[in-house]
C-alpha cells in the first residue's frame, strides 16, 4: 500500500540528487576548463620564450664575432595558440608582446637598429654588425649608393647603386641630376647582394644630386638612404 506523503519524500530526495550530480558535473567542467586554460597559457608563454631566446641568440651571437658578420633568422606569422605578437628592442632590452602580457630579457649589444621585421618562417630577416652598429633588417631589398663608388670628373660622372639586402629589387628609376642636367636611367631589377655602375660623359664637379629609386616604388628596408647631394 503505497503512502502520498512517502511518494513526495522520494520525488523531493530524487530531485535533490539529480540536481547534486549536475552541480558536481558542473564543477568538474569548469575545474577542466581552467586546466585546459592554463594548459594553453602555459604553451603560449614557451612559444614567446622560444621566439624570443632564437632572436635573442642571433643578435648575441653577431655582437660576439665582430664587425662584417651576419646571419638570418626567421620568425612565426602567429605563436601558440594563433595570437598576434609584437617584437620591440631598445637599448639592450628585447621585449616580446601579446595580449596585455610581455616577456622580456637582456642583450650584450646596446647599439641595436631594427628597421624592421618580417613575421612568417618563409621570411628572412638579417642581422648585420655594420660600421654604425648591429642593424636588423626584414624580408625586403635596400636600395643605396655604394659606399666610394661616387666619382666625379671632367666629362666624367660615375656611381654605383648597391642592392644591400638578401632579397631582389624589382625595376627602379633612378635620377642624376648636375648643373640643370637630369638624367633618367631604369634598372630593370638588382638581384640581392648585386650592384650596378651608372657613368655619364658629363662634367658634375660644382655638385650633383643623386636619386635612387626616384618614384619610389620599391618597398624597402629603410628609404633615408636613397637620395645623395654632392655639394663639395
Amino acid at each position: 500500500m503505497d503512502f502520498p506523503g512517502c511518494r513526495g519524500q522520494s520525488g523531493l530526495e530524487l530531485i535533490i540528487g539529480v540536481a547534486f550530480i549536475l552541480l558536481v558535473f558542473y564543477a568538474v567542467i569548469l575545474v577542466a576548463q581552467d586546466k585546459t586554460a592554463e594548459s594553453s597559457d602555459i604553451k603560449t608563454f614557451l612559444d614567446v620564450q622560444r621566439v624570443g631566446t632564437s632572436i635573442r641568440d642571433n643578435i648575441n651571437m653577431i655582437c660576439e664575432q665582430g664587425p662584417g658578420y651576419y646571419s638570418y633568422f626567421s620568425l612565426p606569422a602567429q605563436i601558440q595558440g594563433g595570437y598576434d605578437y609584437n617584437v620591440s628592442i631598445r637599448g639592450n632590452s628585447l621585449e616580446v608582446m601579446w595580449e596585455d602580457k610581455t616577456w622580456s630579457c637582456d642583450l650584450l649589444a646596446s647599439n641595436i637598429t631594427v628597421h624592421c621585421l618580417s613575421l612568417g618562417i618563409e621570411r628572412k630577416n638579417r642581422i648585420l654588425y655594420g660600421p654604425f652598429g648591429i642593424e636588423v633588417a626584414c624580408h625586403l631589398p635596400n636600395l643605396k649608393l655604394a659606399p666610394n663608388s661616387l666619382t666625379l670628373a671632367d666629362n666624367y660622372t660615375a656611381f654605383t647603386v648597391w642592392n644591400d639586402a638578401h632579397v631582389d629589387a624589382p625595376a627602379f628609376l633612378t635620377v642624376f641630376e648636375t648643373n640643370g642636367t637630369q638624367i633618367n636611367t631604369t634598372i630593370t631589377g638588382l638581384p640581392a647582394g648585386a650592384k650596378t655602375q651608372l657613368a655619364f660623359n658629363i662634367t658634375s664637379k660644382i655638385y650633383a644630386d643623386i636619386f635612387i629609386d626616384y618614384d619610389n616604388v620599391v618597398n624597402e628596408t629603410q628609404k633615408d638612404d636613397n637620395n645623395i647631394t654632392h655639394n663639395p
